[in-house]
């Protein structure tokens, strides 16, 4: 697979160059772009060799994806068309969708990333036919489709509109599945969340690209290539996030995020406001507030990711789910029910409702609220007990 990624990547590539340098020079055919895209197909490519499972499938199909989309912008810009470029216009599609359905499979939602990859597929198909661009690209920005031709606009806008609902109703498929999991495994998940959002957020660069154009006088094709930098560059950080296990990936992708908000914001400001000194002060506030909210964001999801400090084991107890065995292990610590709420990010309300659970599961229900406390407690450390042996220090109770 990796070879055969290469292979097209580097045709494709090759092509677009020699389009350059011959002087065909449009955002398609620019070196930075087309050596950003490559080194981004292979890059994914070669990290994905590190995973197993729906994982690398979803990786490999990523690099796939980036490797086509060279090999499209070849074929339309050697041998414009309408073809040719109707399937140019969609192609951001497969790599964008590609990125939620990694974070999706390595969540363990396979079925979802297989429902949200057909359905991108279906959109991207849609998209070729109804979207006409103009060949071959000149003056014609990717972060600027309201220069292309639509057939049926209202269509279109609906393709569009749908497939970034499901981009983020697979944000909140890996949330659901974060916000239920035990602490252990929350934050994998919460981070696998992140990543099935830079799909969105990849959308948003694009748009902030957009923005920026008017107000700055960016050239179309500047932000062109830059945007087809960020199609290149969001899958590899995607890519090597899924082996790690640091909290750099949510801080990066957290700051992904703020900076196309602010970037949007600040400018509708500054458009807002004609004089120029408020309309800088104005913006400067801006960012300062939306910094500091992404720190405090990042912050409450670190504190919310950690496991709980009285947590001596990880051994659950059999029959109980992964939360019951969360809030009992607290119970176990010593922890009181606020405590426990609070380790846990949950309500004390919905803490006293797993309490119940576990009684009703460990046969304790006809017992007093204290008694059924210390033998909930017994339970538990007897498991620890049982699991890794007496005489291993890390099960002793607490005194």
């Amino acid at each position: 697979m990796l070879w055969a990624i290469g292979t097209v990547s580097a045709a494709g590539g090759g092509a677009l160059l020699v389009r350059w340098f011959d002087g065909d020079r449009t955002f398609v055919t620019h070196p930075v772009a087309v050596i950003g895209l490559l080194m981004g197909a292979v890059a994914v490519a070669v990290l994905a060799r590190r995973v197993d499972g729906p994982t690398r499938w979803a990786l490999q199909a990523l690099a796939a994806s980036l490797a086509l989309y060279l090999a499209l912008g070849a074929w339309a810009s050697t041998a414009p068309g309408p073809v040719a470029a109707g399937l140019w216009s969609v192609g951001w599609v497969p790599p964008t969708a590609g990125l939620a359905v990694a974070g999706l499979a390595h969540a363990g939602l396979v079925r979802a990333a297989v429902g949200l990859a057909a359905a991108a597929g279906l959109v991207a198909v849609a998209g070729a036919v109804l979207i006409r661009p103009v060949a071959p690209f000149v003056g014609i920005g990717t972060a600027a489709p309201q220069a292309w031709v639509v057939a049926v606009p209202a269509l279109v806008d609906g393709l569009l509109i749908a497939l970034n609902l499901l981009l983020a109703l697979a944000v909140s498929l890996v949330v659901r599945q974060a916000r239920r999991a035990s602490v252990v495994d929350r934050r994998r998940l919460a981070r696998d969340a992140a990543l099935t959002s830079t799909a969105l957020c990849s959308v948003v660069c694009c748009l902030a690209l957009a923005v920026v154009r008017d107000p700055g006088d960016v050239d179309p094709a500047t932000g062109s290539v830059a945007y087809l930098l960020v199609i290149a560059g969001i899958p590899v950080l995607v890519a090597h996030a899924v082996g790690q296990d640091d909290r750099w990936v949510v801080r990066t992708v957290v700051a992904l995020w703020g900076g196309a908000i602010t970037l949007i914001a600040a400018v509708a400001v500054v458009g807002a406001i004609e004089t120029p000194a408020p309309a800088a002060l104005a913006a400067c506030a801006l960012t300062v507030a939306v910094t500091a909210l992404v720190v405090l964001g990042v912050r409450r999801f670190e504190a919310w990711t950690r496991p709980a400090a009285p947590r001596a084991v990880t051994v659950g107890v059999p029959g109980l789910t992964p939360r019951e065995n969360d809030v009992l292990a607290g119970v176990a610590a010593g922890r009181t029910n606020a405590g426990i709420a609070a380790d846990l990010f949950l309500s004390e309300r919905t803490v006293e409702q797993h309490l119940r659970s576990v009684f009703d599961k460990l046969g304790l229900g006809g017992h007093g609220d204290s008694n059924r406390r210390v033998r909930a407690a017994a339970v538990w450390w007897q498991r620890q007990t049982a699991s890794t042996g007496a005489s291993d220090p890390s099960v002793a109770r607490p005194s």
